[in-house]
């Protein structure tokens, strides 16, 4: 029940202090006219909640049945307030409980988290100095060049001879450490592509000042050149094949890139995933790139399609790291092995066909599968996400309503888990990256929402952002720099070594992982699979940065914004 304007209330909101913070809110705020929903635990016998300006009550609302959650250990109620529309500074209160963290209610409410979500990809690459102009305080000197990487014996081929040195500059530093993947580089990158492919629109308009703003391209497609470049130099042209990684032999300390940069750096084996990762990530960008620059989308169809070729001659291809060879050493850094690469052909078929309209990648496209939430090992989604996308001009050779039969299938489930949900969210499980799955789930239901334009799926993703911004079990806003209680020891080299305190803002943590049976910060974690989480450099499990998890949340947290301000225009019309 909304009372009426600031200037005409004279109740009072006084806080009231007590235990921990019990109140979960999207800690950085709301959309005016989009649902607003804030997550109540421990208030006993309590029925009414306030919204606070200043010390003013200017709304309340009536708190919804308590809900018990097995995976946090809370009794939990829902404080709704959408139909309040008012923007400016609040807090919520309920009696009993103390108030809330400030939060913020405006149409660009979520300018600077965004931007900063964006920006972060920028301030992890390789190879190039952070500048004061681009970064203010955390400018950084340039890491790992990468003009001389050493070919290991298990990555030589039919020219390239163990021993010998190529170069593989540019790129991102893959999540804590400093070596760059391509397995994970391609549902990351891509993840981006799709973002701008579906919103190129609003994206043209965007800028987060990067060397490249002043180009006529959009930030988000220079910022994705700078990873694709370094993916491109990773294929041997002489067979196609891609290695799987450049790489340390082991990961470096707690030092800022440019004092790691004297390990020698390495190449290593070749394998079917990285093959088909580069595949579908560069048959992507090619269609992407076709008008803005026919030439470069031209190298990056015929690179995958080398790609390809290399992949259905070498099928069932793992790769495993690289042991110690006489002079060479034993390769200990991340592996992003596989055993099934069924879903990596499904995407690069389904990528390559698009861009190239034959016929020959038809047979590997298998939409009666299983479609899982993506993620690095499982990308067969991200085909859906491009064949629907291309619905219209692939229809006469791929059955287009299986695939958005698949796509509602899914959207479906996870409408019906938020709903469940006693936070409104649509989880169940939080394994390691939890962060991940709920963008990467928020992404699906913004699918929904353009198939159906229902917008309880809106709502939906909106609810995963809101989770990722403090309305959790956790209370962390688990984007560094943006909320009142939000990570600030990320497992993220230069961040842990940059001498500043807190970590760079803008990056997202791993978020609880209550599947995991290594504690790496001995008994600082929670029991309850929803708190299973600490904020400490120690704790890669809950707490590492990685591109994997970076890019869907740039993906939600903007086409959230431009879905809204599509809504906003029908409205006026």
């Amino acid at each position: 029940m909304k009372l009426g304007s600031i200037s005409t209330i004279f109740s009072l909101c006084i806080a009231i202090s007590v235990q921990a913070q019990h109140i979960r809110i999207n800690q950085v705020g709301y959309f005016p006219r989009a649902q607003k929903i804030a997550i109540v635990e421990g208030a006993k016998n309590q029925s009414q909640f306030e919204i606070c300006a200043n010390k003013n009550v200017v709304y309340r609302g009536e708190l919804s049945q308590q809900q018990a959650w097995d995976l946090s250990g809370e009794t939990l109620q829902i404080a709704d307030f959408s139909d309040f529309t008012q923007c400016g500074s609040y807090t919520i209160r309920v009696k009993g409980v103390e108030q809330s963290y400030p939060f913020t209610i405006a149409e660009t409410v979520f300018y600077n988290v965004d931007n900063a979500l964006a920006k972060a990809f920028y301030l992890n690459r390789a190879g190039i100095e952070i500048v004061p102009e681009y970064a203010g305080k955390y400018t950084r000197k340039a890491g790992h060049p990468d003009t001389a990487v050493i070919i290991l014996p298990s990555a030589a081929g039919p020219q390239r001879k163990a021993g010998e040195v190529i170069s593989t500059p540019k790129g991102w530093y893959d999540a804590g450490d400093y070596n760059k993947y391509v397995v994970n580089s391609g549902i990351s990158t891509a993840t981006l592509l799709l973002a701008y492919e579906n919103y190129s629109a609003y994206f043209d308009t965007l800028t987060w000042n990067i060397p490249e703003s002043a180009n006529e391209q959009a930030d988000l497609l220079d910022e994705i050149v700078w990873n694709l470049d370094w993916v491109l130099s990773m294929q041997d042209p002489a067979d196609g094949g891609v290695y799987n990684k450049c790489t340390e032999a082991a990961f470096s300390g707690v030092v800022m890139p440019h004092e790691a940069s004297n390990s020698p750096r390495y190449v290593v084996a070749k394998g079917t995933s990285a093959a088909l990762n580069f595949a579908a990530l560069t048959a992507f960008a090619a269609r992407i790139f076709k008008e803005k620059n026919p030439e470069y989308a031209a190298q990056c169809l015929s690179a995958a399609q080398k790609a390809w070729q290399w992949a259905v001659q070498n099928p069932h291809v793992e790769y495993y790291n690289a042991k110690a060879d006489g002079d060479f050493p034993n390769i200990r850094t991340g592996w992003y092995s596989d055993k099934d690469f069924s879903d990596e052909f499904l995407w690069a078929a389904s990528e390559l066909f698009i861009a190239t309209h034959d016929t020959i990648y038809v047979p590997y496209i298998n939409l009666n599968r299983e479609f899982t939430i993506p993620w690095w090992q499982s990308v067969e989604a991200m085909a859906l996400f491009s064949l629907y996308n291309h619905r219209a001009e692939i229809a006469q050779a791929i059955d287009t309503a299986r695939v958005k039969e698949q796509l509602l299938f899914t959207a479906n489930n996870l409408l019906v888990l938020q709903e469940q949900n006693p936070y409104r969210t649509p989880i169940t499980d939080f394994p390691w990256g939890s962060n991940g799955v709920m963008a990467n789930k928020g992404l699906w239901l913004l699918y929904g929402y353009g198939i159906t334009h229902n917008v309880a799926y809106f709502n939906a993703a909106l609810s995963c952002f809101d989770y990722l911004l403090g309305r959790n079990a956790t209370g962390y806003s688990f984007v560094a720099g943006y909320g009142s209680k939000y990570s600030k020891n990320l497992h993220h080299r230069p961040s842990g070594a940059d001498g500043i305190a807190g970590s760079i803002p803008g990056f997202v943590a791993g978020g609880p992982n209550g599947n995991s049976v290594k504690r790496d910060c001995g008994n600082h974690y929670s029991t309850y699979a929803a708190k299973a989480y600490y904020d400490g450099w120690c704790s890669f499990t809950t707490n590492e940065i990685a591109i994997n998890w970076q890019a869907p949340a740039v993906y939600v947290a903007h086409a959230l914004v431009a879905e809204y301000e599509k809504q906003k225009k029908i409205k006026k019309n």
